[in-house]
Order: C-alpha cells, then sequence, then structure tokens
C-alpha cells in the first residue's frame, strides 16, 4: 500500500484480497460499411456512396479504378465498362480493432450501338445483311413478315415481294440495349437482257458521245469488252457494263481516227463472245 491509503498496514492475520479498476478509454469494434446505388448500369455510371459504418474517424474510399476519395459520402463516375471492386477502409483509433474494411462490387456495362447495312440483289433474288453493333452480346432481328432470328448476322430470304422494315434489337432487356429499323424492297428476280448498237460521234456536241451498250440489269451477268481496230491493236477493254469507249485510245488522250471497229462481248457464262463491229464518226 501507498502512502496515505486506508491501512497502510495489514492488520489481518490472513491473506487479503484487493481489487482495482483502469478505465483504457477503449470503445467498441469499427465496423465499416456502405451501400452503393446503383450497382450495375451502363457507362458512364455514376455511383452514389452512402457510408453505414459502425463508429470510425477517418474514411477511404478505393474505386478500383485508379481512384480513390476521403470523404464520407462520395459519389464516382466510371467511364470505362467493368467489373470494380470498391473498398471502403475505416480508420478509428479509440476501437479495438482500428481499422476495418468492406468491399462491394460495382459492374459497368457498354452501352450497346445497334448498327447494320441491308441490300437485297435482284439478280439473284438474295437478301444481304450485314451486323455493324458495337458492344452487343444478344441479337433479336424482326423482318417485319412475322419471322424473326437470334443470330448475329442471319441469312434470310422473303416468302413474297413487297416493301418490308427490318428491326435489330441488341441486349434487349438489359440497361443498356439499343434497336435500329431499316426498311427493304423485296422485288422478283430480274432478266438481264442487252441492246447492241453500231455507231457513235464522239464529236463534242452533247449527242452519242460514246459507244456503249444499253440494256437492263447488266450487272447481273459476267461483263466484258474489248474493241480493236482494223490491224487489231486493241482500244478499249472493260469489265463494267455502265463504262462507255469516248472514241480515245485507253488511258490517254489520243483521238482515234474516224473508222470501223470491232467488238468482242463476253455476256454472262458463254464461253464463245459476241462479235460486231462499230463506226465511229467525227
Amino acid at each position: 500500500t501507498t502512502p496515505g491509503a486506508a491501512f497502510e498496514t495489514n492488520p489481518s492475520v490472513r491473506c487479503s484480497n484487493a481489487s482495482f479498476k483502469i478505465d483504457l478509454q477503449i470503445r467498441s469494434a469499427v465496423i465499416s460499411d456502405f451501400v452503393a446505388n446503383p450497382t450495375i448500369g451502363c457507362s458512364p455510371l455514376t455511383v452514389q456512396f452512402t457510408n453505414t459504418s459502425v463508429l470510425g474517424d477517418s474514411f477511404l474510399y478505393d474505386f478500383g479504378d485508379g481512384f480513390t476519395a476521403f470523404d464520407r459520402n462520395p459519389s464516382h463516375t466510371f467511364t470505362e465498362p467493368g467489373t470494380y471492386t470498391v473498398t471502403l477502409t475505416s480508420i478509428d483509433s479509440g476501437t479495438c480493432n482500428i481499422i476495418s474494411t468492406y468491399q462491394r462490387k460495382i459492374e459497368v456495362l457498354a452501352n450497346a450501338t445497334a448498327a447494320f447495312d441491308v441490300s437485297f440483289n435482284g439478280c439473284d433474288n438474295k437478301l444481304e445483311l450485314e451486323n455493324n453493333s458495337i458492344s452487343g452480346f444478344t441479337y433479336r432481328w424482326d423482318f417485319g413478315d412475322g419471322n424473326e432470328s437470334a443470330e448475329k448476322t442471319p441469312k434470310y430470304k422473303y416468302d413474297e415481294t413487297g416493301e418490308y422494315s427490318i428491326t435489330l434489337f441488341v441486349n434487349e432487356g438489359t440497361p443498356c440495349e439499343d434497336e435500329i429499323r431499316k426498311p427493304v424492297s423485296i422485288s422478283p428476280k430480274v432478266t438481264p437482257e442487252i441492246k447492241l448498237y453500231n455507231v457513235f460521234t464522239p464529236n463534242n456536241d452533247g449527242l452519242n458521245e460514246c459507244f456503249v451498250f444499253d440494256g437492263e440489269f447488266l450487272e447481273c451477268k459476267d461483263f466484258k469488252l474489248k474493241i480493236y481496230n482494223r490491224w487489231g491493236e486493241k482500244m478499249f477493254e472493260t469489265t463494267n457494263p455502265k463504262e462507255c469507249w469516248n472514241g480515245r485510245i485507253q488511258g490517254s488522250s489520243t483521238d482515234v481516227p474516224e473508222g470501223t471497229y470491232f467488238y468482242l462481248l463476253w455476256f454472262g457464262n458463254d464461253s464463245s463472245p459476241i462479235s460486231g463491229i462499230v463506226d465511229l464518226l467525227h
């Protein structure tokens, strides 16, 4: 016992018990916790964090994307798609455990952009579809005739001719869905026809200036035209039925003289060409 105690000596003939109290001023444990709203959405996604921790003098949020915050209830914008683990560290030096951490995942989805190209080729009665969508993971095609497809780029043929609207739904039913609609005209299969001409006048009067075969749907068949002079020298060659001969040596500015020229025309799958003459008049 110390001087000034109630009993500086122990008069008892037997053992005695002493009791004492120490106040360390320590509170209970700090418990880190927070609520995030929302936890899933499309980029850029802004999330509000609400701190629900028990005790804590200071707080550190690590958003998992290289950014941090020391606010109690911060908001943060995630700019890139991905899954982020957000960690809250709560610190309180007056508690038993001093530090507590809590984690929650935030899922940021990429915004989908629905896009496709559509064309109908009457030559072979074929519908062409090309899916150009961005950030798509599910697709639904509505062809406007009661039929659908879940393929990314389906092949489809209409039973009837007419006007239709094709709709593409991308990521349907998710927060980042998108859709696009385009018209398409379905016509009967065409039959190419060619008309042969044998005279033209490249004299700059604006009439009949160049030599070209006329007809319908010439692009539906293989086409090759060669034109020669009387000495067998090639003056012109093309595989484009819409390209005409302007009366010059191909690839130059040299006008050929007035006269008769000879052509060979391959049209379709025939191995033998159609031959004929063409008169050039100035």
